[in-house]
């Protein structure tokens, strides 16, 4: 496409600016980004640089204005006026150097002065991955610091350009998401942009998976946990599913429960083990010391509860805390047959789903709408090994 028709198809515009110690590579993450090109020459950014690149951002062309602020707070006065106006925020370290790492959480005060506290869409970002072998901050510890701060983190570099474009598509995206919402979704970490990650979903994937009858004869075995807030009907889902029965009457479940369940895949029997954990925080530890080793997660919020729908986000946050960003999870809003009471709409949830990018299943436990739909799903995609769930989006 010609520079001047590209010009013409630009629907939106996003200013970001890149803070963080000087040395840590903000330039070169720039120049990489907007250039395509790399200068192993350092050369020390006085004030603000800015440079220009348009990306393609789920079929929208955006134009992001890149603003190289200096590494010297001293600068930081003088770029008052630039960062804010900043749309959001890539906050920068180098992975080789502790101290610009223990910078951030200066940087990122020193940001929100001049930001008047405002909580705009950001990421983290440890460049220099091609020096992995001199790594000091490892990409769990950075990852703790940031979700916290409703930031992703990344590990970028811009000599071998590894996910520089991925980093910046997804601020991107975070910043029209926060502009249409007003409020943050953090996406959960991508290895591609989204034009590479296929969002398919079968609307009946009995075709591909049947329940069988139980016995000691399967070929895999998995471990799915059911989270969720109390009395969002965890327990329900899984007696609906594994025992076809329902009961109106409320038992809360003290520590752990589990069932198991066979389903034929591609013609062998899958073991499902389907761990039903309280969601009385009285048992966080308990839940806590479970993640470990589970194959995939079933988030369950009661859609005519918005607490439990905000205990959802919390718990998707502390599973990428806990190193679970990577496993195969889905969403479920259950009592969708409670229509007069619904509290959550359909179009919230599925929109704070794609920001997550968690697949959302509306059920009824009570009717059997939709109950198998989240485990015959996930056990189809642990079946064909379609995880890194990040990479490969994909039930097909």
């Amino acid at each position: 496409m010609e520079s001047s028709d590209l010009e013409c198809k630009v629907k939106e515009e996003v200013t970001i600016a890149l803070i963080g110690n000087c040395r840590v590579g903000k330039t070169a993450i720039v120049q990489r980004l907007a250039q395509g090109s790399f200068s192993d020459v350092y050369t020390a950014t006085v004030g603000v640089d800015y440079d220009a690149r348009v990306l393609d951002v789920d079929g929208v062309l955006v134009r992001l204005h890149l603003w190289d602020v200096a590494g010297d707070e001293n600068f930081i006065c003088l770029a008052r006026d630039h960062i804010n106006r900043a749309d959001g925020f890539a906050f920068v370290y180098d992975i080789a150097d502790e101290n610009s790492f223990l910078a951030l959480p200066r940087w990122l005060c020193l940001v929100g002065r001049c930001v008047h506290a405002r909580n705009l869409p950001k990421v983290c970002i440890g460049a220099k991955l091609d020096l992995r072998y001199r790594q000091v901050v490892s990409a769990s510890r950075a990852k703790e610091f940031a979700i916290p701060e409703d930031m992703n983190h990344i590990e970028v570099s811009a000599q071998t350009g590894h996910n520089i474009n991925v980093a910046f598509y997804m601020l991107a995206a975070e910043i029209l998401r926060y502009r249409k919402l007003g409020t943050i979704h953090r996406l959960a970490m991508l290895d591609y942009p989204l034009g590479y990650t296929d969002l398919d979903v079968h609307e009946d994937p009995s075709a591909d998976a049947q329940l069988c009858e139980d016995g000691p004869q399967y070929t895999h075995l998995f471990k799915i946990l059911l989270l969720g807030a109390p009395r969002t009907g965890k327990t329900s889902l899984r007696y609906r599913f594994c025992r076809n029965h329902f009961s109106p009457e409320y038992l809360a479940t003290s520590g752990i429960e589990y069932s198991t369940r066979t389903i034929l895949v591609d013609g062998e029997r899958v073991k499902v083990q389907i761990w039903d954990v309280s969601g009385d925080d009285v048992y966080s530890h308990i839940r806590k010391s479970y993640y470990k080793g589970a194959n995939g997660f079933i988030i369950v919020y009661d859609s005519t509860n918005m607490q439990t729908f905000v205990k959802a986000e919390h718990l998707l946050k502390e599973l990428s805390m806990f190193g679970q960003s990577d496993t195969p999870k889905i969403a479920v809003g259950n009592k969708c047959d409670l229509t007069r009471s619904r509290r959550v709409d359909a179009s919230t949830a599925r929109e704070w789903a794609s920001g997550w990018r968690v697949p959302i299943i509306e059920t009824s436990a009570s009717s059997g709408a939709n109950v198998g739909a989240p485990f015959l799903k996930l056990t189809i995609a642990l079946k064909r090994h379609l995880a890194p769930w990040k990479r490969v989006y994909n039930f097909s």
